[in-house]
């Protein structure tokens, strides 16, 4: 009796950390669970040496990272219902096909967590069927888990990539008005100037949500320098200076948009760094340096 309350009740605490773990990251506008969170920082710290020596898998950091959170949920409800469903094998089940269990035979467990697999998977082979009336409840339960789990992934999955599309957007225009720059004579005495920062403020304003809503996306990275937003943050507050300095006039159009875009690069900074790194304040520059530190 004592084994199989213990078995029940660490089984439903698996659950329920990671059921909690998957709404808080999906569910909630910052996509803050702790689980996710720390596992995701884990296959980062074990990907850096590979991907500090061999550039061309620093691609394969953030897909790793994302199917790492996939599987560590869906181990945990698989052994969840395992150890729930597993004091009960094979006396409230209906084992089929040659499966001869025993009451205390140690295949039961590995029998509970493929039947919980066959479950969670909504495979539905029907070897082993439960027959206890509160485990026919129960049962249904878990495939329902299941199917929101891969509905859930699946969504996550294509809400990551148009959010990194708007970052490897605004990297890529930033490299373009760099390699311009030398080219322009009069560079920063236009119109065009207040559009250009109106323009960068407003796309990392956007940016900024998304890190915010999936911090995921910080672990993409991309082979091809251009798309890289990060080493390119520096530039936009070098040129943030420059505009400064030619339009010094306070009650300047251009002064007030160079500096809406120094706000909005500190608070894209300062997002990312206070999720990974717990600065919570501090000198740009400095937190520049931090991040191009990581940024391998």
């Amino acid at each position: 009796m004592l084994l199989t309350l213990l078995s029940i009740s660490l089984g439903s605490v698996l659950i329920f950390f990671a059921v909690r773990d998957i709404l808080l990251t999906l569910m909630t506008a910052t996509g803050r669970g702790a689980i996710s969170r720390w596992f995701m920082a884990v296959v980062w710290r074990a990907m850096r040496p590979l991907v500090a020596r061999w550039r061309p898998y620093r691609e394969l950091a953030g897909p790793l990272a994302f199917l790492s959170v996939i599987g560590i949920w869906t181990a945990m409800i698989v052994v969840g219902w395992g150890l729930i469903y597993w004091p009960f094998l094979p006396n409230e089940f209906l084992v089929d096909f040659g499966l001869d269990l025993e009451r205390d035979s140690p295949e039961n467990f590995l029998t509970a967590l493929y039947f919980s697999m066959v479950v969670l998977a909504t495979l539905g082979f029907g070897d082993i069927v439960p027959t206890g009336e509160w485990l026919r409840l129960l049962v249904p339960l878990e495939g329902l888990i299941g199917f929101g789990l891969l509905t859930a992934g699946i969504s996550w999955f294509l809400s990551i990539f148009p959010a990194l599309s708007r970052r490897r957007r605004l990297a890529h225009q930033i490299t373009l008005v760099r390699e311009a720059e030398d080219e322009s004579v009069d560079k920063w005495k236009s119109e065009a100037t207040t559009t250009l920062l109106d323009s960068f403020s407003t796309q990392l304003i956007d940016i900024r949500s998304d890190q915010i809503q999936f911090p995921v996306i910080y672990y993409f990275r991309d082979a091809d320098p251009k798309s890289e937003l990060v080493p390119n943050l520096r530039y936009l507050l070098e040129l943030a200076g420059q505009v400064r300095q030619e339009h010094n006039e306070i009650g300047s159009s251009l002064h007030l948009h160079q500096h809406m875009l120094r706000r909005a690069v500190h608070d894209y900074i300062l997002t990312i760094t206070t999720q990974f790194f717990e600065a919570e304040s501090g000198d740009p520059d400095e937190l520049l340096d931090l991040l191009a530190r990581e940024h391998v």
